[in-house]
């Protein structure tokens, strides 16, 4: 049998992301929060890329409040008036609309959400209910206000993260109106003709091996005030599982890897939990089923441009689930994936998943969305230490397009990724659900590996296959 090594370490880690609490001394010297000219966000670039995200963009005034939640994940469920249309159109007069407070620390204190009477401009995405409660108001689709600035009697604009010093003057009625309207009528990219070519790898795991495939390596944590404790999230040890030495870390005690004789899996146990990778009855398991444990799994040419992933996913319930959260859902293929210093990474890699997961999405705990949903996932380089965003466009996360998806138990989903350039698009079952622009400014945005990654669940792989993508003529696309 051929000799592989796998490793195996975090792939993003889950932060902490409160309001007000600020890193220990060492890690603001790594990653400063204090705003500056290098990482002021949000960008110029990125208010352009929330105003094309948008299906309607409005001015509006608050008329009811059919319900409100306080604290540091407030928002809220209100009916407005429109005022003007800047973008689109809406079938109801009196709309309802869904505005959340993000907990990301850039978060200007004090930036409450808006009340009755208030004026506000929003830029609003349409959320097709797949799954999970139904519109308010009798809508067909929920309104989610992708973030939204309120309107003071003297025109000043006001927004919960500021505006960068390019739109700091723009900040007020009729100049940011203004800005909103050259953004909407500028000329629209239109998604670029490809066709498959050849195919630039397969793998069924029949052979009951992970030849070819990588675990990330390394180690990554983050302090969670006031206790200072570095939690690890995923393993720690010798890179080659053949030696049987790897350890399970974590929170006391580090429980030692061992391999199942019979089923060839490698295992742990820890809080009750089995924790497990390998090849069984040929499909990769990868069962991370308690919090904080990641699988990134690596293959391909860091050279790689264009292409097509195919893959079936299976997605499994764990009884032995100990904590509420018993299944997270949260799976699937990374694209343009790129590891600096591979396989170890401190944080560094990025990637463009097209996945199923709720992270950095609005309110899936609430069970507006249900518990699940199809989301394009941008990850950029990040320190050691991360306070992680909960916004769709500030710094480290943006989540390019999302929505709402069920997930069948045990039942075979096939998912299909395409990166063409700048271009990207998720399909279900062959039926596109997902399109978005990676950000120029992202590693990724022109070559990279593929990866499969799993998150506090249980979830199977099979059949992947991976397609070079060429540019064709409309009627070959």
């Amino acid at each position: 049998m051929t000799r592989y090594c796998l490793h195996v370490a975090w792939c993003v880690a889950v932060a902490v992301a409160c309001c007000g609490l600020l890193p220990n001394a060492v890690d603001a010297q790594q990653f400063s929060l204090k705003p500056s000219v290098l990482n002021t966000h949000p960008t110029v670039s990125e208010f352009r890329e929330e105003i094309n995200q948008a299906d309607v963009v409005i001015r509006a005034r608050i008329e009811h409040i059919l319900r409100r939640k306080e604290g540091r994940l407030a928002d809220q469920d209100a009916t407005v008036k429109v005022l003007e249309f800047y973008k689109g159109k809406l079938p109801e007069e009196f709309p309802c609309i869904r505005m959340e407070i993000h907990q990301s620390p850039e978060r200007r204190k004090g930036f409450k959400l808006p009340l009755v009477g208030d004026e506000i401009i929003l830029p609003i995405k349409f959320v097709y209910p797949n799954t999970g409660s139904r519109p308010p108001n009798g809508q067909k689709a929920h309104y989610m206000a992708l973030h939204y600035y309120t309107v003071a009697a003297d025109g000043a604009i006001n927004s919960a993260f500021g505006f960068p010093p390019a739109m700091q003057a723009q900040a007020k009625l009729p100049l940011f109106a203004k800005f909103i309207s050259e953004q909407v009528n500028r000329p629209r990219r239109k998604r670029p003709h490809f066709k498959t070519a050849e195919v630039l790898f397969t793998d069924d795991f029949n052979d009951g091996s992970l030849a070819g495939w990588t675990f990330l390596t390394g180690r990554h944590g983050f302090t969670e005030p006031p206790l200072n404790r570095d939690i690890d999230v995923m393993w720690i040890g010798p890179h080659t599982v053949l030696d049987n030495n790897m350890k399970f870390a974590g929170e006391p005690p580090t429980v030692a890897l061992e391999r199942n004789p019979k089923s060839g899996l490698y295992f742990a146990r820890h809080n009750n939990t089995t924790i497990e990778f390998g090849v069984v009855e040929g499909r990769l398991r990868m069962r991370s089923s308690h919090i904080h444990r990641h699988f990134t799994l690596v293959t391909g040419d860091p050279q790689w441009t264009d292409y097509q992933i195919d893959l079936d996913v299976f997605n499994m319930l764990d009884i032995e689930q100990p904590h509420a959260r018993r299944n997270y859902k949260k799976f699937g293929p990374y694209g343009r994936v790129s590891v600096p210093n591979f396989p170890e990474t401190r944080g560094e890699h990025s990637f463009v998943g097209v996945e199923f997961g709720n992270f950095a999405n609005y309110d899936l705990s609430e069970g507006t969305f249900g518990n699940s949903a199809f989301q394009i996932r941008c990850k950029y380089p990040e320190p050691l230490t991360v306070w992680r965003d909960h916004s769709r466009l500030l710094r480290l996360t943006k989540i390019l397009d999302f929505q709402p998806w069920p997930i069948p138990e045990k039942k075979k989903i096939h998912i299909t990724a395409r990166y063409f350039g700048d271009y990207v698009e998720g399909l279900i079952d062959g039926k596109k659900v997902l399109e978005g622009r990676i950000p120029h400014d992202h590693p990724g945005v022109e070559k990279g590996r593929i990866a499969l990654w799993a998150f506090e669940t249980w979830v199977e792989f099979d059949n992947v296959k991976v397609t070079r993508l060429v540019a064709a003529d409309e009627k070959d696309k």
